[in-house]
């Protein structure tokens, strides 16, 4: 899958984020500039302080749920998460969306403890340390998505207003059966491995 479109050359906030700058700046701490925050249009309505925490939330679900699936994927794991908060159903904000008990199941992952306990406590998380050049490369582009997508530069929503995903080989391997949603919910679109759906009108009018 091709990635997506870089960083402008002197466009030091969207490198910074991404991790393309020559030098790598401690990512404990907050990378991006008041400037920087402010571009960040789809999240127009979080205080500056809330917005690169929701960005790096967006880019750590989107590679540990889908690097798999390359560009196409991680782009509708951020698609999911937007959609959920959006939901009166679920939280509003992206991190705790995404911190929400058994809503994703890399946050049970004990290889992600750090980034996972930060996005759990309201803290900035850092980013996930890649076992290869090959992960390296997956979560440059989940930066590199979360950022053009905050900026308001991606396509839209590739999964059609989906809420859910599930994979339906690793449900298979593991001889698990479908969730009980699954039965209910439209079914909107395949994407690599991921199955994507939402609820069915009748349902979110219910609600």
């Amino acid at each position: 899958d091709p990635a997506p479109a870089g960083c402008a050359p002197k466009d030091l906030d969207c490198r910074a984020f991404t991790g393309t700058l020559a030098w790598q700046p401690d990512d404990r701490r907050p990378l991006l500039s008041a400037r920087g925050l402010k571009r960040l249009v789809q999240l127009k309505d979080m205080g500056l302080g809330e917005r690169e925490r929701a960005l790096r939330c967006l880019a750590f679900i989107a590679w540990a749920e889908a690097r798999s699936d390359g560009v196409p994927g991680m782009q509708a794991v951020i698609s999911v998460v937007m959609n959920r908060s959006r939901d009166p159903a679920f939280p509003a904000h992206p991190c705790d969306v995404v911190a929400a008990s058994a809503a994703f199941e890399p946050l049970q992952t004990s290889g992600y403890r750090r980034t996972v306990d930060a996005v759990r406590r309201g803290m900035l998380p850092p980013f996930p340390r890649p076992d290869n050049v090959v992960e390296a490369a997956a979560l440059r582009s989940a930066r590199m998505l979360a950022w053009r997508w905050a900026r308001g530069t991606v396509p839209a929503d590739p999964t059609l207003g989906a809420t859910h995903f599930l994979a339906p080989a690793v449900l298979r391997d593991r001889d698990q059966p479908l969730p009980r949603w699954a039965t209910t919910f439209e079914r909107t679109v395949r994407i690599g491995g991921h199955e994507f759906f939402k609820r069915p009108f009748r349902l979110a009018r219910d609600d």
